[in-house]
Protein backbone atom coordinates (compact mmCIF):
# COMPACT_ATOMS: atom_id res chain seq x y z
CA UNK A 1 0.00 0.00 0.00
CA UNK A 2 3.05 2.40 0.69
CA UNK A 3 4.74 2.10 -1.93
CA UNK A 4 1.56 2.46 -4.47
CA UNK A 5 0.64 5.38 -2.72
CA UNK A 6 4.65 6.70 -3.62
CA UNK A 7 4.19 5.65 -6.48
CA UNK A 8 0.90 7.89 -7.45
CA UNK A 9 3.04 10.90 -5.71
CA UNK A 10 5.87 10.40 -8.34
CA UNK A 11 3.64 10.34 -10.96
CA UNK A 12 1.80 13.49 -9.45
CA UNK A 13 4.99 15.30 -9.06
CA UNK A 14 6.10 14.31 -12.59
CA UNK A 15 2.73 15.91 -14.09
CA UNK A 16 3.05 19.26 -12.31
CA UNK A 17 6.51 19.37 -13.40
CA UNK A 18 4.88 18.99 -17.14
CA UNK A 19 2.19 21.49 -16.54
CA UNK A 20 5.10 23.85 -15.44
CA UNK A 21 7.07 23.10 -18.26
CA UNK A 22 3.91 23.73 -20.77
CA UNK A 23 2.98 26.68 -19.41
CA UNK A 24 6.44 28.00 -20.16
CA UNK A 25 6.58 26.98 -23.48
CA UNK A 26 3.14 28.62 -23.79
CA UNK A 27 4.49 31.91 -23.08
CA UNK A 28 7.63 31.02 -25.38
CA UNK A 29 5.20 30.24 -28.25
CA UNK A 30 3.15 33.60 -27.95
CA UNK A 31 5.91 35.27 -28.15
CA UNK A 32 8.25 33.30 -30.62
CA UNK A 33 6.01 31.50 -32.47
CA UNK A 34 2.97 33.91 -32.96
CA UNK A 35 4.58 37.21 -32.23
CA UNK A 36 8.08 36.46 -33.82
CA UNK A 37 10.08 38.23 -30.96
CA UNK A 38 13.21 36.09 -29.66
CA UNK A 39 12.34 36.87 -26.34
CA UNK A 40 15.05 35.32 -23.97
CA UNK A 41 13.51 37.08 -20.74
CA UNK A 42 10.99 34.49 -20.23
CA UNK A 43 12.56 32.63 -17.57
CA UNK A 44 13.19 36.18 -15.53
CA UNK A 45 9.15 36.67 -15.30
CA UNK A 46 9.11 33.07 -14.02
CA UNK A 47 11.47 34.02 -11.13
CA UNK A 48 10.07 37.65 -11.00
CA UNK A 49 6.82 35.63 -10.32
CA UNK A 50 8.08 32.91 -7.87
CA UNK A 51 9.71 35.65 -5.95
CA UNK A 52 6.88 38.13 -5.53
CA UNK A 53 4.40 35.07 -4.54
CA UNK A 54 7.16 33.57 -2.00
CA UNK A 55 7.75 37.25 -0.47
CA UNK A 56 4.09 38.49 -0.68
CA UNK A 57 2.93 35.27 1.74
CA UNK A 58 6.04 35.58 3.66
CA UNK A 59 4.01 38.84 4.61
CA UNK A 60 1.38 37.14 5.51
CA UNK A 61 -0.96 38.67 2.94
CA UNK A 62 -2.56 35.26 1.58
CA UNK A 63 -2.50 33.46 -1.09
CA UNK A 64 -4.81 35.81 -3.52
CA UNK A 65 -3.09 38.92 -2.59
CA UNK A 66 0.65 36.75 -3.57
CA UNK A 67 -0.92 35.50 -6.53
CA UNK A 68 -2.11 38.87 -8.11
CA UNK A 69 1.56 40.28 -7.51
CA UNK A 70 2.59 37.18 -9.10
CA UNK A 71 0.55 37.19 -12.08
CA UNK A 72 0.67 41.24 -12.82
CA UNK A 73 3.88 42.03 -11.85
CA UNK A 74 5.95 39.71 -14.61
CA UNK A 75 3.60 41.34 -17.04
CA UNK A 76 4.23 44.93 -16.08
CA UNK A 77 8.34 43.62 -16.51
CA UNK A 78 7.34 42.38 -19.86
CA UNK A 79 5.89 45.34 -21.23
CA UNK A 80 8.66 47.54 -19.56
CA UNK A 81 11.21 45.43 -21.41
CA UNK A 82 9.54 46.29 -24.43
CA UNK A 83 9.55 49.70 -24.09
CA UNK A 84 12.96 49.92 -23.98
CA UNK A 85 13.95 47.15 -26.70
CA UNK A 86 11.60 48.56 -29.35
CA UNK A 87 13.76 49.72 -31.63
CA UNK A 88 15.55 46.17 -31.51
CA UNK A 89 15.43 43.39 -34.10
CA UNK A 90 15.96 40.01 -34.23
CA UNK A 91 18.93 38.59 -32.59
CA UNK A 92 19.31 41.91 -30.97
CA UNK A 93 16.58 42.07 -29.01
CA UNK A 94 17.09 38.42 -28.10
CA UNK A 95 20.64 39.41 -26.69
CA UNK A 96 18.91 42.47 -25.11
CA UNK A 97 16.05 40.50 -23.18
CA UNK A 98 18.71 37.92 -22.31
CA UNK A 99 20.76 40.68 -20.98
CA UNK A 100 17.07 41.75 -18.80
CA UNK A 101 17.18 37.74 -17.35
CA UNK A 102 20.95 38.33 -16.29
CA UNK A 103 20.25 41.43 -14.53
CA UNK A 104 17.44 40.08 -12.50
CA UNK A 105 19.38 37.24 -11.62
CA UNK A 106 22.20 39.73 -10.43
CA UNK A 107 19.45 41.60 -7.93
CA UNK A 108 18.10 38.39 -6.52
CA UNK A 109 21.29 37.27 -5.67
CA UNK A 110 22.66 40.24 -4.29
CA UNK A 111 19.80 41.51 -2.28
CA UNK A 112 18.82 41.04 0.94
CA UNK A 113 15.00 40.97 0.28
CA UNK A 114 15.47 37.84 -1.60
CA UNK A 115 18.30 36.09 0.78
CA UNK A 116 20.81 36.11 -1.69
CA UNK A 117 22.36 32.82 -3.22
CA UNK A 118 20.60 31.03 -0.20
CA UNK A 119 17.22 31.72 -1.57
CA UNK A 120 13.77 31.58 -0.06
CA UNK A 121 12.60 28.36 2.13
CA UNK A 122 9.21 27.37 3.68
CA UNK A 123 7.37 29.09 0.71
CA UNK A 124 3.34 28.34 1.83
CA UNK A 125 1.22 26.20 -0.85
CA UNK A 126 -1.93 27.63 -2.49
CA UNK A 127 -4.83 28.11 -0.29
CA UNK A 128 -7.90 28.52 -1.69
CA UNK A 129 -11.24 29.48 0.23
CA UNK A 130 -9.38 27.50 3.64
CA UNK A 131 -8.78 24.69 1.42
CA UNK A 132 -4.79 23.93 1.30
CA UNK A 133 -3.35 22.14 -1.42
CA UNK A 134 -0.69 20.40 0.10
CA UNK A 135 -0.10 16.81 -1.31
CA UNK A 136 1.11 15.90 -4.89
CA UNK A 137 -2.12 14.71 -5.61
CA UNK A 138 -4.21 17.94 -4.53
CA UNK A 139 -1.66 20.35 -5.89
CA UNK A 140 -1.83 18.28 -9.61
CA UNK A 141 -5.61 19.76 -9.30
CA UNK A 142 -4.63 23.06 -8.68
CA UNK A 143 -2.35 23.83 -11.60
CA UNK A 144 -4.41 21.39 -13.79
CA UNK A 145 -7.41 24.31 -13.45
CA UNK A 146 -4.85 26.75 -13.60
CA UNK A 147 -3.85 24.86 -17.16
CA UNK A 148 -7.07 24.28 -18.79
CA UNK A 149 -7.40 28.44 -17.81
CA UNK A 150 -4.67 29.26 -19.61
CA UNK A 151 -5.10 26.80 -22.33
CA UNK A 152 -8.95 27.91 -23.31
CA UNK A 153 -7.41 31.63 -23.40
CA UNK A 154 -4.58 30.52 -25.28
CA UNK A 155 -6.71 28.67 -27.86
CA UNK A 156 -9.48 31.54 -28.03
CA UNK A 157 -6.64 34.30 -28.43
CA UNK A 158 -5.10 32.04 -31.15
CA UNK A 159 -7.91 31.68 -33.14
CA UNK A 160 -9.28 34.96 -33.21
CA UNK A 161 -8.63 37.91 -35.53
CA UNK A 162 -6.32 39.45 -32.59
CA UNK A 163 -4.19 36.06 -32.86
CA UNK A 164 -4.33 36.67 -37.30
CA UNK A 165 -3.07 39.98 -36.46
CA UNK A 166 -0.19 38.34 -33.98
CA UNK A 167 1.11 36.51 -37.16
CA UNK A 168 0.74 39.23 -39.71
CA UNK A 169 3.27 41.26 -37.75
CA UNK A 170 5.02 38.17 -37.42
CA UNK A 171 5.28 37.65 -41.15
CA UNK A 172 5.49 41.29 -41.83
CA UNK A 173 4.72 44.09 -39.66
CA UNK A 174 5.70 47.07 -41.96
CA UNK A 175 2.94 45.94 -44.44
CA UNK A 176 0.64 45.69 -40.95
CA UNK A 177 1.53 49.43 -40.16
CA UNK A 178 0.73 50.03 -43.33
CA UNK A 179 -2.73 49.03 -43.28
CA UNK A 180 -3.17 51.62 -40.21
CA UNK A 181 -2.40 49.03 -37.20
CA UNK A 182 -0.59 49.56 -33.82
CA UNK A 183 1.71 46.67 -34.17
CA UNK A 184 3.46 48.02 -30.41
CA UNK A 185 -0.25 47.78 -29.22
CA UNK A 186 -0.52 44.27 -29.49
CA UNK A 187 3.23 43.18 -28.34
CA UNK A 188 2.34 45.34 -25.31
CA UNK A 189 -0.75 43.04 -24.79
CA UNK A 190 0.80 39.65 -25.69
CA UNK A 191 3.89 40.04 -24.08
CA UNK A 192 1.78 41.14 -20.85
CA UNK A 193 0.13 38.21 -21.22
CA UNK A 194 2.95 35.78 -21.76
CA UNK A 195 4.76 37.99 -19.04
CA UNK A 196 1.47 37.28 -16.73
CA UNK A 197 1.26 33.19 -17.98
CA UNK A 198 5.52 32.97 -16.71
CA UNK A 199 4.39 34.49 -13.08
CA UNK A 200 1.92 31.71 -13.00
CA UNK A 201 4.49 29.09 -13.44
CA UNK A 202 6.94 31.06 -11.10
CA UNK A 203 3.79 31.07 -8.50
CA UNK A 204 3.04 26.75 -9.42
CA UNK A 205 7.15 25.93 -9.01
CA UNK A 206 7.91 28.25 -5.83
CA UNK A 207 4.62 26.49 -4.41
CA UNK A 208 5.02 23.29 -5.23
CA UNK A 209 8.66 23.16 -4.22
CA UNK A 210 8.78 25.68 -1.77
CA UNK A 211 12.39 26.87 -2.19
CA UNK A 212 13.47 29.40 -4.54
CA UNK A 213 17.01 30.80 -5.25
CA UNK A 214 18.40 32.58 -8.10
CA UNK A 215 19.31 29.74 -9.83
CA UNK A 216 16.61 28.26 -10.70
CA UNK A 217 15.92 31.06 -13.25
CA UNK A 218 18.92 31.07 -15.32
CA UNK A 219 20.38 30.01 -18.16
CA UNK A 220 19.60 25.89 -17.78
CA UNK A 221 15.78 26.03 -17.52
CA UNK A 222 15.54 29.16 -20.42
CA UNK A 223 17.57 25.74 -22.40
CA UNK A 224 14.19 23.59 -21.13
CA UNK A 225 11.98 26.21 -22.54
CA UNK A 226 13.78 27.04 -26.21
CA UNK A 227 13.65 23.57 -26.55
CA UNK A 228 10.35 22.53 -25.41
CA UNK A 229 8.85 25.28 -27.69
CA UNK A 230 11.01 24.75 -30.78
CA UNK A 231 10.87 20.89 -30.59
CA UNK A 232 6.69 20.80 -30.03
CA UNK A 233 6.80 23.34 -33.35
CA UNK A 234 6.01 27.36 -32.78
CA UNK A 235 2.65 29.08 -34.10
CA UNK A 236 1.40 25.53 -33.10
CA UNK A 237 -1.34 25.48 -30.02
CA UNK A 238 -0.49 21.71 -29.42
CA UNK A 239 3.31 21.97 -30.03
CA UNK A 240 3.79 22.78 -26.46
CA UNK A 241 1.99 19.96 -24.97
CA UNK A 242 4.19 17.35 -27.18
CA UNK A 243 7.21 19.04 -26.15
CA UNK A 244 6.58 19.60 -22.68
CA UNK A 245 5.26 15.77 -22.07
CA UNK A 246 8.94 14.65 -24.46
CA UNK A 247 11.40 17.13 -22.52
CA UNK A 248 9.48 16.27 -19.15
CA UNK A 249 9.67 12.61 -19.56
CA UNK A 250 13.46 12.46 -20.80
CA UNK A 251 15.07 12.83 -16.94
CA UNK A 252 12.62 10.49 -15.63
CA UNK A 253 13.81 7.82 -18.00
CA UNK A 254 17.64 8.48 -17.20
CA UNK A 255 16.30 7.88 -13.66
CA UNK A 256 15.93 4.62 -14.31
CA UNK A 257 19.30 3.89 -16.20
CA UNK A 258 20.93 4.10 -12.72
CA UNK A 259 23.16 6.80 -13.76
CA UNK A 260 24.66 8.46 -10.26
CA UNK A 261 23.05 11.76 -9.53
CA UNK A 262 26.46 13.62 -9.85
CA UNK A 263 26.05 12.65 -13.95
CA UNK A 264 22.46 12.99 -14.10
CA UNK A 265 21.73 16.29 -13.68
CA UNK A 266 24.77 17.75 -16.12
CA UNK A 267 23.72 14.76 -18.77
CA UNK A 268 19.96 15.65 -18.34
CA UNK A 269 20.73 19.36 -19.87
CA UNK A 270 23.34 17.94 -22.24
CA UNK A 271 20.68 16.44 -23.60
CA UNK A 272 18.11 19.10 -24.10
CA UNK A 273 21.05 21.26 -25.86
CA UNK A 274 21.83 18.18 -27.92
CA UNK A 275 18.02 17.75 -28.76
CA UNK A 276 18.01 22.40 -29.07
CA UNK A 277 20.56 21.79 -32.15
CA UNK A 278 19.45 19.03 -34.00
CA UNK A 279 16.07 19.79 -34.16
CA UNK A 280 17.41 23.53 -35.47
CA UNK A 281 19.45 21.28 -37.93
CA UNK A 282 16.76 18.73 -39.39
CA UNK A 283 13.33 19.65 -38.18
CA UNK A 284 13.22 23.82 -38.16
CA UNK A 285 9.59 23.56 -37.67
CA UNK A 286 9.76 20.77 -35.21
CA UNK A 287 7.23 17.87 -34.85
CA UNK A 288 4.23 19.91 -35.03
CA UNK A 289 4.93 23.84 -36.20
CA UNK A 290 3.41 25.87 -38.86
CA UNK A 291 6.51 27.95 -39.30
CA UNK A 292 10.08 27.16 -39.01
CA UNK A 293 12.70 29.13 -36.58
CA UNK A 294 15.12 31.14 -39.13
Amino acid sequence: MENGVTMFNYLFTVLVFFIYNLLTAVAANLTIGYLGLFNLGLIAFVGIGAYSYALVTKAGLGFWPAALVAIVLPGLFAIALQLITKKLKGDYFGIATLGFTYVVFAILINSEFSNGAFGIAGIAKPEIFGYVFRTPGEFLFFSTIVLVIVMLIVWKLVNSRFGKLMEAIRDDEVSVKVLGKNTNAVKYKVLFFAGAICGLAGLIFASFITFIDPYSFLLQPLIVILTIAILGGLASFWGPVLGAAIITSVPEILRFVGLPSSILGPARILIYAIILILVLIYWPKGLMGRIKYD
